[in-house]
């Protein structure tokens, strides 16, 4: 079995295929709740106990700091 996945990482590195995680997914989805309906929704939709939690899996909506800022100045 290492062997193989040996292999497989190998023949990314030669395609430049980055590396991927299914856990990706689970964060990119995240990140769009939080953006979308705020880090509440995120904290249940994910099933945290914890807010703490989620702000380490849902990005923060860095969009949003730059429209307050042309806004303000």
């Amino acid at each position: 079995m290492a062997d193989n996945n040996a292999q497989t990482r190998r023949r990314g590195r030669m395609r430049r295929i980055a590396p991927w995680h299914p856990n990706q997914l689970r964060h990119a989805t995240g990140t769009a709740v939080r953006r979308r309906y705020g880090l509440e929704a995120a904290q249940v939709y994910l099933d945290h106990a914890r807010a703490d939690v989620t702000e380490i899996y849902a990005e923060r909506d860095l969009t949003l700091a730059k429209s307050i800022a042309r806004e303000i100045g």
